[in-house]
């Protein structure tokens, strides 16, 4: 139970949710995942997300898009503690302006991104060397803690 949990998210929207199987259509067709994820209806604003894979699950987690069919939605880690409010994880993007060019290494800018919370990815110009004046990591924090 721990592991599915560990792998799911929670789409919050601000009224009404869509239809969850045009939302499981959009997930499952346009997110880049590698096996299907489970989409279902929790209530009227809520649509969990399983995933079987957790790179899946971080390549989700850390989308900066987070609109479907023009309605902004939230993602939300799934918790034991789920009691219909925002979960203090979130996905955060963070900036290195002026990080030496050899910190831009994958392994090291992990470890720079697990010493803030847990790392989950860089951006594509980041993991390119595209823009290496600033490097750009996703990391996962719990935003109830100091």
């Amino acid at each position: 139970a721990a592991a599915h949990n560990n792998l799911t998210l929670l789409a919050r929207f601000a009224s009404s949710t869509p239809s969850v199987n045009a939302f499981d259509i959009h997930v499952n067709s346009t997110w880049g995942l590698s096996k299907p994820a489970t989409v279902g209806y929790l209530d009227f604003r809520l649509i969990s997300i399983q995933f079987q894979d957790p790179a899946d699950f971080s390549l989700a987690w850390s989308r900066s898009s987070r609109v479907y069919n023009g309605q902004r939605f939230l993602l939300l880690r799934w918790s034991t503690e789920h009691r219909r409010r925002d979960s203090p994880q979130a996905a955060v993007w963070m900036r290195f302006p002026g990080l030496p060019l050899p910190l831009h290494n994958p392994s090291i800018l992990k470890a720079i991104g697990d010493s803030i919370g847990r790392f989950l990815c860089t951006d594509a110009n980041t993991a390119k060397l595209k823009h290496p004046r600033a490097a750009r990591l996703c990391v996962e924090m719990d935003l109830s803690t100091p």
